[in-house]
């Protein structure tokens, strides 16, 4: 099997090391609730993957998201691609057998609009553990006005439904995330800088996958079971899932604007309310103080904030926190 990266124990010891500057075994176990034992276990295990290292004082800090993460998001677009190439062979093997007809168990495709309305909604009735999906702008096309109403109550009666956006849809207006939200009355989100493929997989079961358009501009869904590439799929999801970051919504089914900055922002924002210069930023991270300054100003626009010290005002307001 692919290594597919942090598992969701480790990610979640890695955050609370990120969130808290430095932390020991100790602390951790505390924070996590696990064993002492089991704590190490985690440790040993970051500490190889490069997510954290030891400090002087006996604890450990985190290495910043955007470098330690950046193999299992590079290696999710990787895998993605090779997909794709899989999905791409089948969608023209299929095409000379002609549409809108079974070929075996393994692959479907159907071409219209409607026709791809409905045979999503008869999938997602038989949805029993969990619906996972890969989403992009692209998708609001294919949502009717009425939504899914079998994905609606699917999540109603207990169906788990994660879903992974692209960066830029936490600060479209409207769009996507007002989609999902109205989709779904139950949802666990994370964000990407972007997605490496559009996919819906249905109890780890079927999957399935918006194709290019037909030579007439026909919306094509393509639906894959008992197949090889559905384990693909399934752990190309779990590569992205594992490095997106979560996300809320507020009341008003809107993304929280502390959860709207990308991860560079969110360790800019931290090192600055840790008193950190323009300079030091820039070194630390690998950036021009151009760069810094320019992410610093866009920082003050989501938050509100007039100067530095409303910005400083406004993060502590939302609980944000330095390193």
């Amino acid at each position: 099997m692919t290594d597919l990266g942090p598992s969701e124990r480790e990610l979640e010891a890695y955050g609370e090391i990120v969130d808290a500057g430095a932390l020991d075994a100790r602390g951790l176990s505390v924070r996590l609730g696990m064993e002492i034992d089991e704590v190490h276990d985690v440790l040993r295990r970051l500490r190889r993957s490069g997510l954290v290292y030891p400090d002087e004082s006996g604890g450990f800090v985190a290495a910043p998201p955007n470098v330690a993460l950046r193999g299992v998001v590079e290696a999710a677009h990787a895998l993605g691609a090779r997909w794709l190439a899989d999905v791409s062979d089948l969608d023209r093997r299929y095409r000379r057998r002609g549409s809108n007809e079974d070929v075996g168990d393994t692959v479907e495709v159907v071409v219209g609009r409607q026709a791809v309305v409905d045979r999503a909604n008869q999938m997602f009735s038989r949805a029993m553990k969990t619906i996972r999906s890969l989403a992009g702008e692209e998708d609001i096309a294919i949502v009717p006005a009425d939504g899914y109403p079998t994905l609606t109550a699917a999540v109603e009666r207990g169906v788990q439904n994660d879903v992974v956006v692209p960066d830029g849809a936490l600060v479209a207006p409207g769009g996507l995330i007002e989609v999902l939200g109205r989709l779904s009355p139950r949802i666990e989100l994370r964000a990407i800088d972007r997605i490496p493929v559009r996919i819906v997989i249905i109890d780890n079961a079927i999957v399935m996958l918006p194709l290019p358009p037909g030579p007439d501009g026909s919306t094509r869904l393509m639906f894959l079971q008992n197949s090889p590439i559905v384990v693909t799929g399934i752990a190309l999801f779990d590569y992205v899932w594992r490095a997106a970051r979560p996300f809320r919504l507020d009341s008003d089914r809107r993304v929280r604007v502390e959860d709207q900055l990308d991860q560079t922002e969110s360790l800019i924002l931290s090192m600055l309310l840790a008193g950190a210069t323009d300079g030091a930023v820039a070194a630390e991270l690998g950036l021009s103080e151009r760069t810094v300054q320019r992410r610093t100003r866009d920082l003050m626009y989501k938050l509100g904030a007039a100067s530095r010290i409303q910005l400083g005002y406004e993060a502590g307001r939302r609980g944000m926190r330095s390193a």
